[in-house]
């Protein structure tokens, strides 16, 4: 059953991503539709990748406005905050001794995988893994969590960036729930 509230906590969190730039979609949000990708013999609820296609004429005003705002959204935390949050989770779990380089060097992949992701996305996902597990996480399960933060966006934002390229071919099977 852990699976099933896992699935319910990462939808509220990407939901409330989302929800932050819900105002500046508002104008378009009935010319999206937005749902995960059906991935055949996987029996987990929603698990294929989020999508998004345009299915109704966006205005260029309308569409440079929401990009404005989710581009803000998207901008990487800064490497000091990054840090910050590394240590927190570090002193928040356990974890075999390392030597001081070890630890560095540690930090420093981290750092770069976090680099590429929300800062709103980074904290959340960070903080969660503080809080849910006991020992030190894998590279894995840090991605995986900054995945599930930020691939809604993403791919609003990648519709919005190329609405031709992400035009609706058919009957829309999902339009946007802000």
């Amino acid at each position: 059953m852990a699976g099933l509230a896992d699935t319910f906590r990462l939808m509220h969190l990407q939901e409330r991503i989302v929800d932050r730039v819900a105002e500046a979609l508002q104008p378009i949000k009935g010319s999206l539709s937005v749902g995960r990708a059906f991935v055949p013999d996987s029996l987990e609820f929603n698990t294929g990748a989020w999508r998004c296609e345009i299915v109704d004429h966006i205005a260029e005003p309308d569409r440079q406005a929401a990009l404005r705002v989710i581009r803000e959204e998207m901008k990487a935390a800064p490497p000091d905050e990054i840090d910050r949050e590394l240590v927190r989770l570090r002193l928040s779990t356990k974890s075999r001794e390392e030597t001081p380089d070890d630890l560095a060097m540690t930090y420093e992949i981290y750092g770069e995988l976090c680099a590429e992701y929300p800062a709103t996305a980074v904290r959340d996902a960070l903080r969660h893994i503080a809080r849910a597990e006991t020992f030190w996480p894998s590279l894995h399960e840090v991605k995986r969590e900054l995945d599930a933060r930020s691939e809604k966006l993403r791919a609003i934002s990648a519709a919005l960036e190329d609405p031709e390229r992400h035009r609706a071919a058919g009957r829309p099977w999902g339009i946007l729930d802000l």
